[in-house]
């Protein structure tokens, strides 16, 4: 059972990093995963393309993940699961083919990398495309394929079809714990810039004193308004959610889920005392509210649908 978690952990590992797709990161390291080089052992073949025992070879040393399994049953089902990926990378490369990049694109990728690695040097550069097995020309091809690959991938992408309200409505139904308002309260506070005051206005408190008058006269903060950490409507304060307070006030105060009154609390060389008057949980959003969101999340996972269908597709055939 811990064999097969280590398994499942890596490939999930493995699935990120190998499998082509719009979040590929291009280093000199890692170049080598879309080698074109047709020197050394044939391992397989792809509608036709050769791919060398010496690629999967270097597809394994390029991730410390692999580097520890030279052999036994783990090693077995990382190699098993490489090939798998490999064919698929070539197979995505094949199906992208028809996808137009520009040498323009291709320059100011390159650049990205160069600047990112700090190889801006052109020797420097060189060298590190040297240690990976790879030159200048090979990994401006890499890169292109790549990009027309990520291209292929958003143009099926924006072929998917919208989604429809009712696709919306039922996502918002089966996932209410997406759509929930964050909670809130309705309270007020004292802010001062003394902890001896701060701790008597607190015994005044909590021995009766009304706290709404204590604030006007002593807070530094919405005096005008008797400390209402929110605007007044109807004489009432209007709840609030936790950014309306520094942090560690906040939590203390949205820890009063049953009303009450902080303790004093530090935050920013102020002193605060929070008086929470009614606490309100979290609810779900009414569908109106909450339709974009539902609407964006239905696109997202029909666009990744077309792209996994398009992966099936190509590896069935």
């Amino acid at each position: 059972m811990k064999r097969k978690r280590m398994v499942n952990v890596l490939l999930g590992v493995l699935a990120l990093l190998l499998v082509v797709g719009m979040a590929y990161e291009f280093t000199p390291n890692v170049g080598s995963l879309f080698g074109r080089r047709q020197a050394g052992t044939p391992a397989l073949k792809v509608n036709g393309q050769t791919v060398t025992a010496e690629e999967l070879e270097a597809i394994r040393r390029s991730f410390p993940a692999l580097a520890g399994f030279e052999s036994g049953p783990l090693a077995d089902d990382l190699k098993t699961y490489v090939v798998a990926q490999k064919a698929r990378q070539v197979l995505l490369i094949q199906a992208a083919k028809d996808i137009k990049v520009s040498r323009a694109d291709v320059n100011a990728e390159v650049q990205k990398v160069r600047q990112a690695n700090n190889l801006t040097d052109n020797k420097a550069w060189t060298d590190a495309l040297q240690s990976a097995g790879l030159t200048d020309a090979t990994f401006r091809q890499q890169v292109r394929d790549q990009l027309s690959v990520q291209r292929k991938s958003e143009e099926i992408q924006q072929a998917a079809p919208p989604a429809t309200d009712a696709e919306a409505r039922l996502y918002y139904e089966l996932h209410p714990e997406s759509f929930q308002s964050d909670a809130r309260i309705v309270g007020r506070e004292i802010v001062v810039n003394d902890k001896a005051k701060a701790e008597a206005l607190l015994k005044q408190v909590r021995g009766g004193a009304d706290f709404a008058q204590l604030a006007r006269q002593n807070s530094s903060e919405f005096k005008d308004r008797g400390g209402a950490l929110g605007p007044l409507e109807n004489g009432r304060p209007r709840p609030v959610a936790r950014v309306a307070l520094p942090d560690e006030v906040a939590a203390a105060a949205f820890a009063l889920t049953g009303g009450g009154v902080t303790d004093v609390i530090a935050s920013g060389g102020k002193f605060y005392i929070v008086k929470v008057e009614q606490y309100l949980p979290p609810q779900t959003k009414p569908f109106a509210d909450a339709k974009a969101d539902a609407v964006t999340a239905v696109n997202s996972q029909k666009k990744d649908a077309a792209v996994e269908q398009w992966l099936t597709d190509l590896e069935r055939d």
